[in-house]
């Protein structure tokens, strides 16, 4: 683990600890997808969160949170949060102020869901639509000109996106805060 991860890992593992012990919880339970984002946060926890987690896949995950009072967190990063049309369900998204972009250089990977890999791909690239991300809700540039920046077939899925994940954006869950604009913190809109 370099120097850049294990910083963000030891914010984001005292996050999730005050979250715990805030709610008076016996721990977190992560869903376990397999994917890097979540290899990345059980990294993480291993690393600053002893005893603290678990991990379970998602079809016994509600049941098993339950019985064990634990709060349930995904490792969404914030390119899927903030286009996906299906929001997660878990009130913890430990890696929600993440880009996918940055998701990779710390996990060597990224994973997105079928709807935001065909705007990435329209796109030309996850580097563009992050891009196009960060201008608009890093860098407060109008909607409409984010989506000019990109190729003519992404501009309409991108604009889609984005106007109807306003609603899930309002609603979201703790979202450890990493960067200037943060979902769920000062990001709604």
């Amino acid at each position: 683990m370099d120097a850049r991860s294990a910083r963000i890992g030891r914010i984001v593992a005292g996050v999730l600890a005050e979250a715990v012990r805030t709610t008076k919880s016996n721990g977190l339970l992560i869903v376990d997808d397999g994917s890097p984002e979540t290899k990345l946060l059980l990294c993480w926890c291993k690393t600053h969160l002893a005893g603290q987690f678990s991990a379970a896949e998602e079809a016994v995950l509600a049941e098993k949170a339950r019985a064990e009072r634990r709060l349930t967190a995904r490792a969404t990063n914030k390119t899927a949060l903030l286009l996906a049309q299906d929001f997660p369900r878990e009130r913890v998204l430990p890696l929600g102020d993440l880009y996918a972009t940055q998701v990779g250089e710390l996990a060597g990977d990224f994973s997105l869901p079928a709807d935001v890999q065909g705007i990435s791909d329209a796109a030309g690239g996850i580097e563009a639509l992050d891009g196009a991300l960060e201008a608009h809700f890093g860098g407060w540039l109008p909607a409409q000109e984010a989506a000019d920046r990109l190729p003519a077939a992404a501009r309409g899925p991108f604009l889609e996106a984005v106007q109807a994940g306003r609603f899930s954006r309002e609603r979201a869950g703790l979202v450890p805060k990493l960067s200037t604009r943060t979902i769920g913190i000062d990001l709604f809109g």
